[in-house]
């Protein structure tokens, strides 16, 4: 039948997708996708927006005509979930096509079983990787092969790739290099299609880059780009002596409790936290940073490296190397050392960077187990190989694939379906009565810290359904990557807000907390001189909306 391996790989990967969908829980696995969702769509200020900071802003208008047409779908998660199924029936249909029938499903099956992993915890960081190693297989096939639409699909998915997560998309660039080098060694004859494919794709990715820069031309855009760094350098850093940092502030007459505030993402209060006046702060962390210790990083690696043999990916990359180590040629037998010097090259730089998250790691093994596809072949009757062991390598990997597979469904998050299929996670009855609340309040500002937003944003809406524009129009978050979003900042002013930490002094602003939190009582005091009193006006279970009010001296020493 001629289309038999593709209806194969199609068939296998609709089952797993199936049993996620029985099994699992449909969610964003980073509360930032979520977030790039409603910005796009408008949840603040009630038009598209394509400046989405992580993801480059020419996939947001690849997917605006899909909003404009149906505006209800949340198209940015249908996006990332076909290409967990498009990346890995590619994958299936290359085992498939170059083993046959008889290793390759088994081997196919052992491999997508991963994709259950990721269909539970989808992300951009997981998902730009697998456009890309996509595209790069079939940029080697086209290469080798000399097929125009071979390359031009692999250039497509890697341009899409460098898209979705242009720091994952670089980390391809040593396999792909490696491969090519692979398959025109040596060098005698590289295809002028392949060179021209090269040319126009890295032309391409820069155009891309060139235009998602241009997006932040305006002032506002502009800062707001400007500040993700310096906010994400007390939000997300773990690299600097915190002690001896909130130490020489006070030496030097500045406020400690600021640097503790900006480490726990409170940080939307645009004077005292201005991105000018945080370069001060920065300034001081910079000299209490840890001291590398190059001679731990061989062994930061080598327990980097055990740790991830606690997933599926890595164990495949381990069964792919012993088909290539078994049944290919001299020349392919390099790929196993060569990919394993490149994972370990990018563990280092990850480590250095204090960037070594679960989500790079899978793509780092994804890239090093299906980057070796290109390398099997059919022919698995390789002198020195005892005949047993190639009539019993289907059974072999049959099982190992169901283990993969029974330990992928037993490790999914266990949580409280809201329905038999296509389940998503349960917004609390307190969170209901909030939304209700804060709806019928809409001239209003609610002020939330990191943890209730976060808390919030992964259940306020199912994640294949859109936020509608100006749904989170008055809930603002204290301290999270999407403060000072010109939306953002208009939704504020609107209702007469500038400062939002200065202004929960302010009639129609509220913060909500779990309980009562002294230590914005204690910046307000020590920024702006005044005392604070706080009163509980409204409960809904354990959220507390919560009201400051200035007092007088004179009146807070009576009390």
């Amino acid at each position: 039948m001629k289309y038999s391996k593709i209806i194969a790989a199609l068939g296998l990967n609709f089952v797993l997708f199936a049993v996620f969908a029985v099994l699992g829980v449909f969610r964003y696995g980073a509360l930032d996708d979520y977030f790039m969702a409603t910005v796009l769509t408008g949840a603040y200020g009630s038009e598209f927006d394509p400046h989405l900071v992580f993801v480059n802003g020419a996939l947001a208008y690849c997917l605006m005509p899909l909003y404009y047409l149906f505006p209800s779908v949340g198209w940015f998660y249908i996006f990332q979930m076909a290409t967990i199924f498009g990346a890995f029936t590619l994958f299936s249909y290359c085992l498939i096509r170059q083993l046959g029938f008889r290793l390759g499903v088994p081997l196919a099956m052992l491999l997508s079983a991963v994709a259950i992993e990721f269909y539970a915890s989808v992300s951009f960081t997981i998902c730009a990787p697998l456009l890309a190693a996509s595209g790069a297989i079939l940029f080697i096939k086209g290469s080798i092969r000399e097929k125009t639409l071979w390359l031009a699909a692999g250039c497509i998915l890697l341009i899409l790739g460098a898209m979705l997560r242009f720091q994952m998309f670089l980390l391809v660039i040593p396999f792909l290099g490696t491969l090519l080098l692979w398959a025109h060694f040596p060098f005698k004859a590289v295809p002028k299609k392949t060179l021209i494919a090269l040319a126009f794709c890295g032309l391409a990715i820069y155009g891309v880059n060139t235009f998602d820069e241009n997006l932040y031309n305006d002032p506002e855009y502009k800062y707001y780009k400007a500040y993700q760094y310096k906010r994400s350098f007390f939000g997300d850093g773990a690299h600097y002596d915190k002690e001896a940092i909130s130490d020489e502030l006070e030496e030097r007459g500045m406020i400690p409790l600021d640097f503790k505030l900006l480490c726990a993402w409170n940080f939307y209060d645009t004077q005292v936290f201005s991105a000018d006046s945080l370069d001060a702060i920065i300034k001081i962390a910079n000299r209490n940073v840890y001291v590398e210790n190059k001679q731990r990083l061989p062994a930061a690696v080598a327990m980097g490296i055990s740790n991830a043999f606690t997933r599926n990916m890595a164990w495949c990359w381990c069964f792919i190397c012993i088909l290539i180590l078994l049944f290919t040629g001299k020349k392919s037998r390099m790929y196993p050392w060569g990919s394993l010097v490149l994972v370990v090259a990018s563990y280092m730089y990850l480590l250095q960077l204090n960037r070594l998250v679960s989500h790079v790691e899978m793509g780092i093994w994804l890239y090093a187990a299906v980057m070796g596809i290109p390398l099997l072949q059919k022919d698995n009757t390789v002198a020195g190989v005892s005949s047993k062991i190639s009539s019993r390598l289907p059974i072999i990997v049959s099982l190992f694939a169901l283990v993969f597979l029974a330990g992928t469904i037993l490790s999914l998050p266990k949580e409280d379906r809201n329905r038999a299929v296509f389940a998503v996670p349960e917004m609390s009855k307190d969170w209901r009565e909030f939304l209700e609340y804060a709806n019928k309040n809409i001239g209003d500002v609610y002020l939330l810290s990191f943890y209730q937003y976060k808390d919030l944003g992964l259940v306020k809406n199912a994640p294949y359904e859109a936020a509608k524009p100006s749904s989170w129009q008055n809930i603002i978050p204290i301290g999270y990557w999407n403060i000072n979003l010109p939306g953002m900042k208009r939704e504020l002013e609107k209702r007469g807000v500038e400062n939002p930490l200065r202004d929960i002094v302010k009639d129609n602003v509220y913060t909500i907390e779990m309980g009562n939190s002294p230590i914005y009582q204690l910046f307000y005091k020590i920024h702006y001189h005044k005392n604070l009193s706080v009163d509980t006006v409204q409960t809904f279970g354990d959220l507390m909306i919560l009201k400051y009010r200035e007092v007088s001296d004179e009146k807070n020493a009576e009390d």
